[in-house]
């Protein structure tokens, strides 16, 4: 296993690195990674052959950057796969802070709670409305969300699949991610509806305390203009009392 395999793991007890194709074994503290701390690690255990002393500055260096690295490189790949380009990094959001739920997002940043009366539109089935929905002027672009059950009631990859199974005749895509150190789902489709195609980005997640669903979604021609920045919407809820 490479020293990159073992921090994509989280293995970083046991970190293996190799050197000139002799590999040595490293013991290494949790705590002084969580900390990130930068002090070279001078008790190294090598084998016969290898007498090497490493300074682990700029491992510690890298460890201490690589959730923010990882992030990015999820959020890119979630946006190729499902918006078919890359990022375009120009996206303006603002965070909003859902108090009922304990969560915050970022959206948008011409966002506005949608008013009810389009609310009730857009979604005739209360069972399927979301409790809080913020949309664009015109509400062709929307981000629902909503707190379902207890996390412990909850098995995210058994809501994925029947997710799956409910929509399969739009042909979804699931996507694998994590969300504010949760495991989640991207479940993906196309739909129609009075005003065009409808592109819907929808994320299953827990929390510590909850499920919650959230929805991206928005009509074709805002695909180019919000499909990546609906994609970085979901990746960024996280729980407030963290």
């Amino acid at each position: 296993m490479s020293w990159q395999q073992s921090v994509r793991s989280g293995s970083f007890q046991h970190l293996h690195v190799l050197i000139r194709g002799e590999q040595t074994s490293l013991h290494s503290h949790a705590d002084a990674l969580r900390g990130c701390t930068a002090a070279p690690v001078t008790h190294i255990m090598m084998n016969r052959r290898t007498t090497w002393i490493i300074n682990m500055k700029k491992i510690f260096l890298l460890l201490c950057l690589f959730p923010t690295l990882a992030l990015a490189d999820s959020y890119d790949a979630a946006v190729m796969d499902i918006c078919g380009t890359h990022p375009k990094g120009d996206a303006v959001t603002k965070e909003l802070n859902i108090t009922p739920l304990g969560l915050t997002i970022k959206v948008p940043d011409n966002f506005t709670k949608m008013p009810d009366l389009l609310a009730d539109i857009k979604y005739p089935s209360l069972k399927n409305k979301p409790k809080f929905i913020y949309s664009n002027g015109d509400g062709a672009v929307s981000l629902g969300l909503t707190e379902k059950a207890s996390s412990g009631l909850v098995d995210i990859d058994v809501i994925k699949d029947g997710m799956l199974d409910l929509v399969k005749a739009l042909k979804p895509k699931a996507l694998p991610l994590t969300v504010d150190g949760n495991k989640a789902w991207l479940v993906v489709f196309k739909s129609q509806a009075r005003d065009g195609n409808i592109l819907n980005i929808q994320l299953f997640t827990m929390t510590d305390t909850k499920f919650v669903v959230g929805t991206f979604n928005m009509t074709d021609k805002y695909i180019n203009q919000y499909c990546d920045v609906g994609v970085l919407s979901l990746m960024s809820l996280k729980e407030t009392s963290r």
